[in-house]
């Protein structure tokens, strides 16, 4: 444990120096390692693995930049390590004497200011590497290219999930998946209740279903009847009987 506590702080104190060096580390975890960026969260191997490389010339998957060693603190930086990362301070000056934010309290202050949106974003990330993908082109295209989702505005992260719901929605609906209310939620979008006994109705129905699973051009024009004479709405149980009978007409199956 004492090897890899060391570690640990060797790789902290190559952040806090050396951007470059941040650079290649973040690069390291993302490629390697599914984002997960503290080192006490990796094995001794990984972290020896790492310093390894990096002190040598080079980062094992790197993005195509050979990271430069750590350089040594100039005069003026020693009081570099008083003043928190830009992430803490907003671009604030910190006034003299204020008190140091040790590195064991950085994680607690970026845990309390993330908002749930950008959690489920970084849980997206580690958990598929599709959504990780889709998040990253997202904000390469919108997002000035900045990937933390701590760095953006809930409006820009809603904008992606719904940007996300949307497209899945379009792909489920032109794989041919028919999403239907249950049972007890339909009177309140039909016509009288009277009309669900009615088993002439039904019959409509059953025959508009069975249209839509084996004929893909019945499926579509049922969609565009949809469209134009009932908000789209697409559950024949919540269309009026005359509404199915006209489609059915139309269709030449009546």
């Amino acid at each position: 444990m004492a090897r890899k506590a060391d570690l640990v702080d060797r790789i902290k104190s190559l952040q806090r120096t050396d951007e470059n060096a941040k650079q290649a580390w973040w690069s390291y975890c993302e490629e390697q390692h599914s984002g997960v960026k503290d080192p006490n969260r990796h094995d001794e191997y990984t972290l020896s693995n790492f310093l390894s490389t990096y002190e040598s010339g080079g980062c094992s998957g790197g993005r195509g930049y050979t990271p430069s060693r750590p350089q040594q603190r100039s005069p003026t930086s020693r009081f570099s390590s008083q003043i928190p990362s830009a992430a803490y301070t907003s671009s604030r000056v910190i006034p003299a004497g204020a008190p140091r934010l040790t590195p064991s309290a950085r994680p607690v202050m970026a845990a309390a200011v993330m908002s749930p949106m950008a959690e489920v974003v970084k849980v997206g990330q580690r958990a598929s590497p599709n959504w990780r993908a889709a998040w990253q082109t997202f904000c390469s295209a919108y997002g000035n290219s900045i990937n933390d989702p701590a760095k953006h505005p809930e409006t820009f992260l809603r904008q992606f999930f719904d940007f996300v719901g949307e497209v899945a929605q379009r792909e489920l609906e032109l794989g041919g998946v028919v999403v239907e209310e249950p049972p007890s939620k339909r009177p309140r979008f039909d016509a009288p209740a009277a009309e669900y006994a009615d088993g002439h109705k039904q019959a409509l129905v059953d025959k508009i279903k069975v249209l839509q699973r084996s004929d893909q051009t019945a499926k579509e024009a049922w969609w565009a009847f949809c469209d134009l004479t009932n908000k789209g709405i697409r559950d024949p149980m919540r269309h009026q009987t005359q509404s199915l009978e006209q489609f059915l007409e139309e269709q030449g199956q009546l």
